[in-house]
């Protein structure tokens, strides 16, 4: 079956489970993509980056997990398409992801300490 024409999706409130199906990204035009309130779990894959037309997503209440892929207009939809999703981070969200280091700004002492650190 051939859905590249298809513009919505709602799929929400279904208590799907597994992992988010990277062929989601295959729906380039898909401008509506609701996933909310499902038992969805694992990242969220980078082929939604993909779907470059996406005006409405909401992938909240889901047990996603992992950061937000970069680079992409995933991280320009507000917190809220994330919410109760606890292990996810990245942009948009305020919660940084475990391997992301804070880098201080220049000005600061912490900054000024980081550049000493650096000619040891």
């Amino acid at each position: 079956m051939d859905l590249v024409g298809l513009i919505a999706l709602n799929l929400s409130r279904n208590n799907l489970t597994g992992p988010i199906t990277p062929k989601i990204g295959e729906l380039t035009s898909l401008d509506f993509l609701d996933l909310s309130r499902n038992l969805f779990s694992g990242s969220i894959p980078s082929s939604l980056s993909q779907l470059s037309g996406l005006g409405v997503l909401d992938l909240s209440y889901n047990n996603l997990s992992g950061k937000i892929p970069l680079g992409t207009q995933l991280q320009s939809f507000n917190a809220s398409v994330y919410a109760g999703n606890l292990e996810l981070c990245g942009l948009p969200l305020a919660n940084k992801c475990p391997n992301e280091e804070s880098t201080p700004s220049p000005g600061t002492d912490d900054y000024s300490d980081a550049l000493e650190d650096e000619d040891d």
